[in-house]
């Protein structure tokens, strides 16, 4: 018989006050996870203040290396992009089921249009690990 394996939360927030440049390059902020243990649900929660949220890409960045883009210049003219992502509504996300969390993971926000800025309050990575 096996031993049954413990599962863990963490939830780790950013406050991350930075201004994403008009038409420019991206803008990066890091969360370091110190907790061991593989990912079962990885959900993540961000709050952009942007007067057109169709000019924004937003990506998550594993420790890995690996990418998932969680917003891709959709929404059009709506205003500010504060929002959960989980794997039900982004797919993508299940991509790092059962990679180890431990790490540094980034968002990288860039904006490709020009004539409305905006700014990266906060973001938020909340897992459940097997320890």
């Amino acid at each position: 018989m096996y031993p049954k394996r413990q599962s863990e939360r963490i939830d780790i927030r950013q406050d991350a006050p930075l201004n994403i440049p008009d038409a420019g390059y991206p803008v990066f902020s890091s969360i370091n996870v110190n907790q061991d243990g593989r990912i079962i649900d990885l959900r993540v929660e961000i709050a952009i203040m942007h007067t057109y949220i169709g000019d924004l890409r937003v990506d998550l960045i594993a420790p890995d290396g690996t990418d998932v883009v969680l917003h891709n210049y959709t929404g059009h003219s709506a205003d500010n992009l504060v929002r959960n992502y989980s794997p039900a509504d982004t797919p993508a996300l299940n991509s790092l089921q059962n990679r180890f969390i431990r790490g540094t993971w980034k968002l990288r926000v860039v904006d490709r249009a020009r004539f409305d800025v905006g700014r990266l309050n906060s973001w938020r990575i909340i897992a459940q690990v097997t320890v």
